[in-house]
């Protein structure tokens, strides 16, 4: 499609402040401007497990937290990719070297939401890298677009090193200075630097 989002990130300006979207960076994995919009994972927000006591953390409720564990190796992280139906779609973000039921969105980036694959990385037979994402988010169309024209969100291509080998807890930081931006020096009112 031609001036598609896919395959790049969204980065939320200082100014996003929901408790969603606010320092996310998200992963266009789908985008339709003229049909069903656009679709993304946020790849930068782990929940955490619900005995943790950190006011700022993310977390999910104790049933799903042990379903998805008893599924998973309990040190696997689990991330939220939105708040589309968080609580019951399950996403598999990962590399290229694993294709079966795969969904691929670049050279290097798949998806895959199979119980096939989730046995095949819990047996070791899976993707050298991913993650796993619960929800998603969406844009009508058009409404991406527009809050980019707006300063809400920064572009920045995609890439599998930037989602898999990025700290999670300075992603946001790091995709300005690779944007060539200082964050502290942005305002919360614009997009002006």
């Amino acid at each position: 499609m031609k001036n598609s989002l896919e395959n790049h990130f969204v980065v939320a300006m200082p100014s996003i402040v929901d408790p969603f979207f606010g320092r996310s960076i998200v992963y266009i994995f789908h985008h339709d401007n003229d049909a069903t919009g656009t679709r993304g994972l946020i790849i930068n927000k782990p929940f955490l497990a619900p005995t943790i006591a950190n006011p700022k953390g993310l977390f999910m409720p104790p049933s799903i937290y042990k379903h998805l564990q008893a599924a998973l190796d309990t040190s696997t992280t689990i991330f939220l990719g939105g708040p589309i139906d968080m609580m019951s779609k399950c996403t598999i973000l990962h590399s290229s070297d694993y294709n079966k039921n795969s969904a691929q969105i670049s050279d290097d980036i798949c998806l895959n939401d199979s119980k096939e694959a989730l046995q095949d990385i819990k047996n070791n037979q899976g993707p050298k890298k991913f993650r796993f994402i619960l929800g998603f988010a969406g844009w009508g169309p058009g409404q991406l677009e527009e809050e980019v024209k707006n300063g809400d969100w920064l572009l920045k291509d995609g890439s599998a090193d930037f989602i898999f080998d990025t700290p999670d807890n300075s992603k946001w930081e790091t995709a300005f200075v690779e944007l060539g931006l200082d964050v502290s020096q942005l305002t919360m009112d614009s997009a002006e630097a």
